[in-house]
């Protein structure tokens, strides 16, 4: 049944977790709903709709009796934890206090493992987007750079027009894309082929 549309219908979701429920399969509703949390961050950029999900993975894991559950329970705490961080930034944003949020996304960008709760360019982004639209272009240049020695592909998380202007606007020639991602295939093409 996890292979259905269970995103897009809440029937589907309904059933599978009445089904878990029934069963008393609480570390199979715990997965559930921390894949859940993962498809919100991954394909839906939710970080709220995340959150709530962790929360109730926690909750039914708690239920359970899986023999490494203390360990499971500490790694989702964890996750759990920067997911909040990351919320609480945005919301400060949406508040108007972006000097709360721009602190705890600077913290985000330079804590070890928080890829493994959260997407490290959506924070990024989150900074380089702020730092834009106040017209700084030296800081959203400056995390620009960063999200690149990461080795985070930007276009994916900023629109490609952005990152023209961040380069404009601190007066560095805008790489071509066609250097910038040039991974040498067209050559090994013409090489072979042509």
């Amino acid at each position: 049944m996890q292979n259905q549309n269970w995103h897009n219908d809440p029937e589907i979701m309904k059933t599978i977790i009445s089904f878990y429920q029934k069963a008393k399969s609480f570390e199979s509703l715990a997965n559930f709903y921390d894949a859940c949390a993962q498809v919100e961050i991954d394909e839906y950029r939710d970080y709220e709709k995340a959150l709530g999900a962790m929360k109730e993975a926690m909750r039914q894991l708690e239920k359970s009796q899986a023999a490494d559950k203390e360990v499971k329970l500490s790694l989702m705490r964890k996750r759990v934890t920067v997911i909040e961080k990351f919320v609480q930034a945005r919301e400060s944003l949406n508040s108007n206090d972006s000097s709360t949020a721009m602190t705890i996304c600077d913290q985000l960008v330079d804590t070890p493992g928080v890829e493994e709760a959260i997407r490290l360019g959506d924070v990024f982004a989150q900074l380089i987007e702020h730092y834009f639209y106040k017209n700084n272009f030296q800081d959203a240049y400056k995390y620009l750079e960063k999200m690149k020695k990461k080795n985070i592909i930007v276009t994916p998380y900023l629109d490609p027009q952005i990152v023209d202007d961040i380069y404009k606007g601190v007066g560095i020639a805008v790489p071509t894309n066609a250097v910038e991602n040039d991974d040498g295939i067209d050559e090994d093409i013409r090489e072979d082929f042509g």
